[in-house]
Order: C-alpha cells, then structure tokens, then sequence
C-alpha cells in the first residue's frame, strides 16, 4: 500500500500496487496486437490526409464507402460463397429502419 498526502485535508488515500505492476510477459503478449493496430490506424491517418488535399469531403467520404463496400462484398462472398437477397416481404421493415 502506497500513502498519497491531499496537501489541503492532509489526509491520506490509500493505494494498492497489486493494480499497478503486472508481470512482464503480460505485456509482451499485446505488443503483436498493438504493433498491428497502430499500422493501420497510421495508414488511416496518412491516406486520409492525402485524400483530403485531392478531393472534398462528399467525395471522399463516398470513396471510403464504396471502397469498403466492394470488400465487405468480397468477403462475403469468399465465406458464404453466395450473396442472401432478402425476401420481398422483409424489403420495407428494412428500409423503414434506415
């Protein structure tokens, strides 16, 4: 336990360092994953820069739609090899909620 003075009550706060110091291998596990996700939050930031000097923001913001749309179909049909329409009779619940 770790004792923190208030310097205006003079009282003092508890801390426990059980919460504080983990062992080392815990954070070798997530440095693969944080290594994977800073290159491509980085690579977000740096083509949307780019992007944002080349063209306005409509237009840009309708490039990132299409351009995920095109894999999220790829993807799609790569794991169940076909697209599912929906059936005439579920087309107005979803257009109603959108």
């Amino acid at each position: 336990m770790v004792c923190m003075m208030d310097n205006l009550t003079g009282s003092c706060y508890t801390l426990a360092l059980a919460t504080l110091t983990r062992p080392a291998f815990f954070y070798a596990l997530h440095l693969p994953q944080a290594f994977v996700d800073g290159s491509l939050l980085g690579g977000t930031f740096i083509a949307g820069r780019r992007l944002a000097l080349e063209v306005g923001p409509f237009c840009g913001a309708f490039l990132r739609f299409l351009v995920a749309s095109i894999f999220l179909v790829a993807i799609t049909l790569r794991t169940e090899k076909r697209l599912h329409v929906p059936k005439r009779s579920h087309l107005i619940p979803l257009v109603s909620w959108a």
